[in-house]
């Protein structure tokens, strides 16, 4: 019987690269799709509508996760941070995937495409990559390679661009504050370099972030690095306008 992986998205507003990116996915082996609307004003969920084994829904409600000490943060935060939504939508999902007898789980962003190898591209190549992991292997970690945008739009990017900067590559710049005329150095990643994890769904564990995942109680998995993650962030002007803008409630952070 062969490796089954599906697939979890939380997205808003992702019309114009989400069916591109299952369609890519199921390709590399995936099966089932759980994707999640958190606050979705234009027609994504019609555009995969005639996709097979796609599960749409909005985001879920934190009231069925209060009282367990492993999601008090995330329910916490729930009404005021994408991510922690984006943690328990994935909560779902694996509960979800399990009943249905998967082995495999990962969870990604719309703006995400899996690259097991940089160098060829063949049909089910991720459900490959993930059955020939060791056993103890729990999670798989794929590093960040970040989209060099090279146009304001695009009308198909993950087609269009393939300019990519490469793992772990960070960027340190002076740059001049006008409102008070002196400079402060970024000293960062365009994007994100912490990369995106599959979860083996026999190992009892939940979300860290959007990003890794961990043991019930905290601890790290046993997690092998493998493969790449394409990001295309802020692949369009407006794109990039929505998405700072959105981060304005947290200026400190962002």
């Amino acid at each position: 019987m062969k490796m089954k992986v599906a697939l979890v998205i939380t997205v808003k507003n992702e019309r114009d690269i989400l069916r591109d990116n299952i369609v890519y996915h199921r390709h590399l082996g995936i099966g089932d799709v759980f994707v999640f609307l958190d606050g979705t004003t234009d027609d994504t969920a019609a555009t995969i509508a005639d996709l097979p084994d796609v599960h749409v829904q909005n985001s879920v409600s934190p009231n069925g996760f209060r009282g367990i000490p492993a999601y008090a943060v995330l329910v916490k935060q729930w009404d005021s941070i994408f991510t922690a939504r984006q943690s328990l939508n994935t909560v779902t999902a694996i509960a979800a995937a399990r009943q249905r007898g998967y082995d495999w789980i990962i969870a990604l962003d719309a703006d995400e495409l899996v690259c097991p190898d940089p160098h060829r591209v063949y049909p089910g190549q991720l459900r490959d990559l993930l059955a020939g992991q060791p056993a103890e292997v729990q999670s798989v970690l794929f590093g960040t390679y970040e989209i060099v945008q090279r146009r304001m739009d695009y009308a198909r990017v993950f087609v269009e661009e393939t300019l990519f900067k490469c793992p772990g590559g960070a960027i340190r710049k002076s740059i001049r504050d006008p409102l008070h005329a002196t400079h402060f150095t970024i000293d960062g990643f365009y994007g994100q370099k912490v990369g995106k994890s599959a979860l083996r769904l026999t190992a009892n564990a939940r979300p860290r972030s959007s990003h890794r995942f961990v043991t019930m109680d905290g601890n790290w998995l046993k997690t092998a690095n493998a493969g790449g993650l394409l990001h295309y962030y802020c692949y369009a002007y407006g794109y990039f306008v929505n998405k700072y803008r959105g981060m304005a409630q947290h200026p400190d952070q962002y």
